[in-house]
């Protein structure tokens, strides 16, 4: 398999009951085992990294008056994460310019959500295109349990080679949609992938 060389801009979007609904913009780079991940929402790290990592897909879900009032706030700044598999480290530099050192395994996940996790026992469903590329739908389900309890939901994975193209989440009045608006591969450097100088 050839080293990764790509940068993918992708649009997140997600509709939840009594919170504001969320456009972000994000963009990712892959460089050999270097990466970098930019989302421009404005948005605290974490909230960024629940995106990915929340089990229900839907990310940060408030629950608090307070919390829920705070998804109305009209946010402003990039976050921007650089990681490097091989060395096992990377730097987080958030929406009001700081930055801090954390292990890569941390940020990973907001840069491989590119990438096809393994789609073994999955069935193959309809077939198109997109971004002239030919693509596979999958549906998972996803089980677990969190601070509002139990959950059982599906998730559709649409698919190119390794690419995941488009990824959404539906339960109720709940949805949330991560799409690959540009991909181009063999255009990143070294400086995409590089933290800056403080």
């Amino acid at each position: 398999m050839a080293p990764i060389n790509v940068r993918a801009k992708l649009t997140r979007g997600r509709k939840f009951p009594a919170l504001r609904d969320l456009s972000a913009a994000q963009t990712v780079w892959w460089l050999g085992e270097q990466f970098r991940f930019r989302d421009e929402s404005g948005r605290p790290v974490s909230e960024v990294l629940a995106d990915v990592t929340a089990p229900r897909g839907f990310g940060s879900t408030p629950r608090s008056l307070e919390g829920i009032m705070d998804t109305f706030l009209d946010l402003k700044g990039v976050t921007e994460v650089y990681g490097d598999r091989a060395k096992g480290t990377g730097i987080i530099i958030d929406s009001q310019g700081r930055r801090r050192a954390v292990d890569a395994s941390v940020i990973l996940p907001l840069a491989a959500q590119l990438f096809a996790e393994d789609l073994k026992g999955l069935t193959p469903g309809a077939r198109s295109k997109i971004l002239g590329r030919d693509t596979v739908a999958y549906a998972k389900t996803l089980t677990g349990s969190d601070e509002a309890g139990s959950f059982r939901q599906e998730q559709k994975l649409t698919v190119a080679g390794t690419y995941v193209l488009l990824r959404e989440t539906a339960a109720g009045r709940a949805s949330a949609r991560t799409e690959v608006t540009a991909l181009d591969e063999g255009v990143v450097t070294a400086a995409d992938v590089t933290p800056p100088a403080k």
